[in-house]
This record gives C-alpha cells, sequence and structure tokens, in this order.
C-alpha cells in the first residue's frame, strides 16, 4: 500500500472510530462535550453529519477504492454503496434506542456527505492514474 493509501486508510479508521464514539453518546452529550459547538456551526447537525461521514466516505474510498478483490479493483461505487447501507440502517435503528433519534434530516445529510465526498475521491483516484 502506498503511502497516501495508507494514511487515508489511517484517517478512515480513525473516523470510524471517532463517529461510533460520538454515536454512542448521543447527540446532546455531543453537543454539551463540544461546548455547544453544533449550535454555532451553520446547519449545526445537519453539516455535522454532511461533513463527517463525507469525510469517512472520502479516505475509505482514497484508502481502498483501487484494492483488488477478487482480481478487480473493488471500486469506489461499491464503497460508496457499503457505507450508504450502513448509515442508512444505523439510522433507522436509532427509532429503537433511546439516547438517540431517528432523523430523515440526519439520513439525507449521510447520503449527501457520502455521494459527494465519495465522488470527488474517485475523481482525485482517475487523475492520479
Amino acid at each position: 500500500m502506498r503511502p497516501s493509501r495508507r494514511a487515508a486508510a489511517v484517517a478512515a479508521l480513525t473516523l470510524v472510530a471517532g463517529l461510533s464514539l460520538l454515536a454512542s453518546l448521543g447527540g446532546q452529550e455531543v453537543d454539551a462535550r463540544l461546548g455547544g459547538l453544533v449550535a454555532v456551526v451553520p446547519g449545526g447537525d445537519f453539516t455535522g453529519h454532511l461533513l463527517l461521514m463525507g469525510a469517512c466516505s472520502f479516505f475509505t474510498v482514497r484508502a481502498f477504492g483501487s484494492v483488488r478483490w477478487r482480481g478487480r479493483p473493488l471500486g469506489a461505487a461499491r464503497i460508496v454503496i457499503a457505507l450508504l447501507l450502513v448509515s442508512l440502517l444505523d439510522e433507522g435503528a436509532q427509532h429503537w434506542l433511546a439516547a438517540r433519534t431517528c432523523s430523515w434530516s440526519d439520513a439525507l445529510a449521510n447520503t449527501l456527505g457520502i455521494v459527494t465526498f465519495g465522488g470527488l475521491a474517485k475523481a482525485r483516484l482517475r487523475s492520479a492514474r
């Protein structure tokens, strides 16, 4: 694995671990720990979902988009679809969790971030060839 892909893999795994930790705390607890930052960021929670899931998508596609699996490149599309499925399942599962709230707005922000930033990473992969 090249150094740039290795760094992207570390960033992706760090983001996944961080997102898992944030998700386990619940939205209001996260905002309290960030000192009310969510309230002053334009778009607040929507922007946070879009940027965090977008960054996760970008670094995951950069790290693993050209990795070969079963003789073919894994590809950005497969990674983006997998991230979308996990994101939507997570958002839907929040309906049954006391500390979390299911939100169509969050699902939309996650989807926009994953698709947009995954596309940007795919374009960078193409330009690097």
